[in-house]
């Protein structure tokens, strides 16, 4: 409610318009752009999660957000807003037909943004990654409603095994910061991990053919669910009640059932083949 509040006065002021900007001091301008753009990254991420309208459309003759007195959060700031700028044209289109071309050229777009090269601080890199990651497979999902998939597709993003590649990369980078530092980032983050790994289980739970030579690999997809899973089971201290991890816990047990476990090649002859994530430099295997 408070989110929509405040769009909506934002809307009234103009603020969502070029010709708002239009004979303003620049300070002055640089401030209000910097307003509609955190409504816009906010609103989008939430209205994503939650499957919520949205009413908040920027207009593409807007001025440039610019960096001024305090260059390492600004510029991170303006990195996160072009990258919501890219998911946000991906998922409502550009006028053109939305055809296997148009979601690859998508997919290469967004995942083409990049933080730059300026330095930032873990909490900034941890949330520009993994909400990277999390838009990319959210745009595979979608999709889904428009193109045929294949297993064997040129393009990984039209590929019906493509959360299997997400979900690497996330598991990637959940190992280079601190649990806390994504924890830091809450509710949301929580939302967007639990995306990709129920996009993950639901592959391995329809689609398990697909993956059984990828099992053979040292790090399989299963594996890569299961670091998913344990990272989540604790995630800000863990919960008894989440509904969401019990349906993650439910579709693994499943999986487990359905798909006959194939043997794994261990890196280390002294590693215990039980363990349900052995190693986790699974660096090595991804991307």
């Amino acid at each position: 409610m408070l989110l929509r509040e405040a769009v909506t006065f934002a809307q009234m002021l103009g603020l969502d318009k070029a010709l708002h900007y239009s004979g303003l001091p620049k300070l002055e301008a640089q401030l209000h752009l910097r307003v509609i753009w955190l409504l816009f990254v906010t609103e989008r991420g939430h209205t994503t999660r939650f499957d919520f309208p949205r009413i908040l459309q920027l207009d593409p003759e807007l001025p440039e957000l610019e960096v001024d007195e305090n260059p390492p959060i600004l510029f991170a700031f303006i990195s996160l807003s072009k990258l919501f700028q890219s998911f946000a044209r991906a998922m409502d289109g550009d006028g053109t037909s939305q055809t296997q071309e148009y979601f690859a050229f998508m997919h290469d777009r967004l995942r083409e943004v990049s933080q730059g090269p300026h330095s930032s601080t873990d909490l900034q890199k941890a949330d520009f990654l993994l909400t990277q990651q999390w838009m990319r497979v959210v745009l595979w999902k979608t999709s889904m409603y428009y193109i045929n998939l294949s297993s064997d597709a040129t393009d990984e993003g039209l590929s019906i095994c493509f959360p299997d590649r997400i979900a690497r990369n996330v598991a990637r980078n959940i190992e280079l910061f601190p649990r806390s530092v994504i924890e830091a980032h809450g509710l949301g983050m929580e939302m967007k991990l639990f995306e990709v790994a129920m996009s993950l289980a639901d592959i391995l739970l329809c689609l398990p053919s697909n993956f059984e030579g990828k099992q053979l690999m040292n790090v399989g997809p299963k594996d890569v669910l299961n670091r998913l899973a344990q990272f989540l089971t604790h995630f800000r201290g863990g919960s008894d009640n989440n509904i969401k991890l019990q349906i993650l816990h439910d579709k693994m047990q499943e999986i487990s059932r359905s798909v006959v476990r194939q043997p794994q090649l261990l890196e280390d002859d002294d590693q215990d083949p039980n363990a349900e994530w052995t190693n986790p430099r699974m660096i090595s295997v991804i991307e």
